[in-house]
């Protein structure tokens, strides 16, 4: 889809919403809105109001946002992943709280809906399910009336377990039992770690969490992560470009950004941000656990046990945000079941959020 769909929307928005309809910047602070949810934050609204994305490029290239001082949510535009190239997008309302906000989000949607803009539908997500049912006492539909995707009709609010209670999770030198998980998921989650630790030791290598992240690098990270999921048919809505603009947030108060390395060489990024005093949400998060990472690797004697890099990469990260004083990590709901068994074998336990959509 090319940038003039999504232009002439969003400056259709601006003009009739303005000034509370604004782009979103790196120096926005949401901090009055923040309620501990995943959907509010930075991050949030710049991954899921995204300009940067191949369906919906902006100029604004980090999203809308509504905010009139008693109510907030952002306003993103995306084609659909199967509709054919040049197709007409959907509006997108994201995480919308405070008085009166669905009257609001209704009122948008329906103006983008019967105003002669390029628009099929609008679609408002990380909703309660009171805000659910209340949308569609308004006119809105439930997603079984257009799912967003035939796989993940709801994208990665799909599946739902995403809160880990780090202590529950884990001892002084890696994980230990976690109570709400089954024997079987516990087993793996701790085969994993000791599997990669097992592998650093046969190869005398070692592993590093650092702060310092490069932006080239984690791009490449990103580029070849997305394109591994595209090689093996696992590519399900999300693009890299979705996470490009998590970097320009590394230097805003509350983002924490992490590259684990393996012999100097990085293996996997975490970009996150405090979503309340004991809580921060994981929005890019990825490993590259294929044995092709280790081509960077002369040093390598043995590949035995790299498979578990992903389990071990994330306790490492859990570990940091304990003793910087968190004590919950929301990693955000999955597209895709075995993305959602991964959380769940770290203890993850449900989040549900919703979507409704509003058709002509």
């Amino acid at each position: 889809m090319g940038t003039p769909l999504r232009e002439q929307v969003e400056e259709a928005l601006l003009e009739r919403y303005a000034p509370h309809l604004r782009p979103f910047t790196p120096q926005t602070s949401l901090d009055a809105h923040k309620d501990g949810s995943y959907g509010v934050s930075a991050l949030s609204v710049t991954m899921y109001a995204t300009g940067n994305n191949l369906r919906g490029m902006s100029r604004h290239r980090f999203g809308l946002f509504y905010d009139d001082g008693t109510s907030f949510f952002a306003v993103g535009y995306f084609q659909k992943e199967l509709d054919p190239p040049g197709s007409e997008g959907y509006l997108f309302l994201v995480a919308p709280r405070g008085k009166d906000v669905l009257a609001k989000v209704a009122d948008i949607s329906e103006w983008a809906l019967s105003s002669g803009l390029p628009c099929k539908g609008a679609y408002a997500r990380f909703l309660s399910e009171d805000q659910r049912a209340a949308l569609l006492l308004q006119g809105f539909s439930p997603i079984s009336a257009s799912p967003w995707h035939p796989d993940a009709p709801q994208e990665d609010e799909t599946y739902c377990h995403s809160i880990v209670a780090l202590d529950a999770l884990l001892d002084v030198e890696g994980p230990k039992s976690v109570p709400l998980l089954s024997p079987n998921s516990r087993r793996k989650a701790i085969d994993g770690f000791n599997r990669f630790g097992n592998f650093l030791a046969r190869n005398g290598f070692t592993f590093s969490l650092e702060e310092r992240v490069e932006p080239d690098e984690a791009k490449g990270l990103l580029n070849a992560h997305f394109e591994s999921l595209r090689q093996r048919g696992k590519l399900i809505g999300s693009t890299p470009e979705d996470h490009y603009n998590s970097l320009d947030f590394s230097s805003v108060p509350g983002v924490y950004s992490f590259m684990p390395r393996l012999q100097g060489v990085p293996v996997a990024l975490f970009v996150g941000e405090r979503l309340s005093s004991e809580r921060l949400g994981l929005y890019t998060s990825i490993t590259r656990w294929d044995t092709s990472t280790l081509a960077s690797i002369p040093e390598l004697r043995n590949p035995a046990g790299f498979g578990g890099l992903t389990t071990y990469a994330y306790l490492a990260f859990f570990r940091e945000l304990r003793a910087q004083g968190f004590k919950e990590a929301h990693l955000g709901g999955s597209e895709v079941e075995s993305l959602n068994t991964f959380k769940r074998r770290l203890g993850a336990k449900e989040d549900p959020t919703h979507w409704a959509v509003l058709l002509p």
